[in-house]
């Protein structure tokens, strides 16, 4: 379904307001003291990034549609009049608007052309013929959506599959069907609201702010650099209950990627350079003009860990089926249970067969590694618990927000030493510290 999915990367994203800040110069998608990115550069760094990834694999099948359209199309000698492409971008003006959608204005929103729409209602049409002729149908008959995807999937197949073993610079590169990373960056930039573009935007210049301050204070960025950030992240994922006990590598491999990708990858060494940056930004006597309450924030996000588990049952108000359990009845339950723990492997036995919570049922009720503050993760009844009791034992009912838990301790680790435990703050700052190195060079973003 050419015209359509194409449309639908166009539209399918409302965009998304943005305060005003000051813009670079025209064809330039940023700017700093010392440098700017232009928007080819920008598309290609989107290219590279999204390559693999969902929204890349499928900017990358429109592209081929196109490419595939244009090429059998000369073939075949199929032409479409002028006259039969106005008609059909009236009608598509037509649809978006029975659908409250300004469809101009979001083309402009996405730097989508007049002439670069016409041309996708042209190969919309060149589309339908080809469709139309190889399965022989009459210049009455219309092919069906599903007809069109049939016929485009079974030609792209092959060279989707290629895609993975393209050139540097390309995301295929398969004669005569090619595409480079920026005109799979351009699909990608008019299909991202403004608010992700400049999220990807700040991760660019990033890259090169940081570069330029390490080579202006004569700063080498190490292997062991390197090898600590990626040493933290597997950390993180391990340890976050979010993950339900997968591995890093688990997790990169899902998204398309590997251990070697990001190793060798310019976002790692971007990050790297901001782990020496926060070095400067975020020195010792930083660490010594903090107060009170400031080092307990940071020990409760960094410094004693605990491993636990939880078997979790859901409550209701008022119940309005026989198994639905009220915060009394649940509370008995669990109890029980609790009666029948002699050991983890009792806990383990259980809460894979009785406990509500999915994720983490098919662990054994296993949460992982947690910090007294867990935001967003874990329930701060669920951690209060945990951080009061011993290795191997078991809470008594825990009230949570829908449900009752018990929750078991297996194993404590120790607040950090200080050279650790200050990394690690550093670390957690990088989110906080991207905007004020954008504005200590004085960036200009085009989002």
């Amino acid at each position: 379904m050419f015209a359509p999915t194409l449309l639908g990367l166009a539209i399918g994203c409302a965009p998304q307001a943005l305060p005003a800040a000051p813009q670079p110069d025209p064809g330039v998608a940023a700017s700093w003291e010392g440098g700017s990115v232009d928007f080819l550069r920008f598309e290609r760094f989107l290219g590279r990034n999204f390559r693999g990834k969902q929204l890349g694999v499928q900017a990358l099948h429109h592209l081929l549609q196109i490419q595939l359209v244009e090429i059998e199309a000369s073939i075949a000698g199929i032409r479409v009049s002028d006259e039969a492409i106005a008609a059909l971008v009236a009608k598509a003006h037509a649809q978006a608007s029975e659908g409250g959608i300004d469809l101009a204005a979001n083309l402009r929103e996405r730097r989508i052309s007049v002439e670069e729409f016409a041309n996708l209602m042209r190969g919309s049409l060149l589309h339908e013929e080809l469709v139309r002729r190889a399965l022989e149908m009459t210049a009455e008959q219309k092919p069906t959506p599903e007809q069109l995807i049939d016929w485009s999937n079974k030609r792209t197949e092959e060279l989707m599959a290629a895609a993975s073993n393209a050139t540097e610079g390309y995301a295929l590169d398969l004669p005569p069907y090619r595409v480079s990373l920026p005109e799979l960056g351009a699909v990608i930039r008019s299909a991202l609201p403004p608010l992700r573009l400049r999220e990807y935007l700040e991760q660019l210049v990033l890259e090169e702010i940081l570069l330029q301050w390490a080579q202006q204070n004569s700063i080498v960025l190490g292997a062991d650099v390197l090898e600590a950030e990626i040493a933290w992240r597997r950390k993180r994922v391990e340890e976050n209950p979010a993950f339900s006990g997968m591995s890093y590598e688990k997790l990169l491999a899902a998204q398309g990627s590997s251990v070697e990708t990001v190793r060798h990858s310019r976002e790692l060494r971007a990050s790297g350079l901001m782990r020496l940056y926060s070095e400067h930004e975020y020195d010792e006597a930083w660490f010594d003009r903090l107060d009170a309450d400031e080092i307990l924030k940071f020990d409760l996000q960094h410094g004693e860990t605990r491993e636990i588990s939880w078997l979790l049952l859901h409550t209701v108000k008022k119940k309005v089926d026989p198994l639905d359990l009220d915060f009394a009845e649940a509370t008995a339950e669990l109890i029980s249970y609790r009666e029948e723990m002699s050991s983890a492997a009792d806990f383990y036995r259980l809460a894979k067969e009785l406990s509500e919570h999915a994720p983490s049922r098919t662990n054994g009720g296993r949460l992982g590694w947690v910090h007294r503050a867990e935001p967003g993760v874990v329930d701060k009844n669920v951690l209060q618990a945990a951080f009061s009791l011993g290795i191997d034992e078991i809470s008594q009912p825990i009230s949570l927000t829908g449900g009752m838990a018990l929750v078991m301790c297996h194993q404590v680790r120790p607040s950090p030493g200080k050279s650790e435990f200050h990394q690690l703050v550093r670390r957690g700052l990088h989110l906080t510290l991207r905007p004020i190195v954008l504005e200590r060079f004085q960036t200009r973003l085009a989002y």
